[in-house]
């Protein structure tokens, strides 16, 4: 939803990735966006990387769900490439084994 794909490396982590739409003409630089990393603290953690994007659930309000939702602001979704890592079955990244 909203842009948002997930991305997942089986050793690590998965994540909720979004990139800015291209306009034909417009960019800078070297045409890449600033990055936001959502670090949306530790929790439960029960639902799979998608729960980020749920604008009811927990973790409503922060970028994936605003995103999704399609009630993230212009400037974030024009100008900004996202990426929330997600800690499935883990209170916090501090659990790891």
């Amino acid at each position: 939803g909203g842009g948002l794909v997930e991305v997942r490396d089986p050793e690590t982590y998965s994540a909720l990735a979004y990139a800015p739409p291209r306009a034909a003409g417009q960019g800078g630089g070297d045409g890449l966006p600033p990055l936001i990393v959502v670090l949306h603290g530790a929790g439960i953690n029960d639902g799979d990387v998608w729960s980020l994007a749920d604008f009811k659930g927990e973790h409503a309000g922060l970028m994936p769900s605003l995103l999704a939702s399609g009630r993230a602001p212009r400037e974030l979704r024009e100008g900004f490439a996202v990426l929330a890592p997600y800690s499935q079955g883990k209170r916090s990244f501090y659990e790891e084994r």
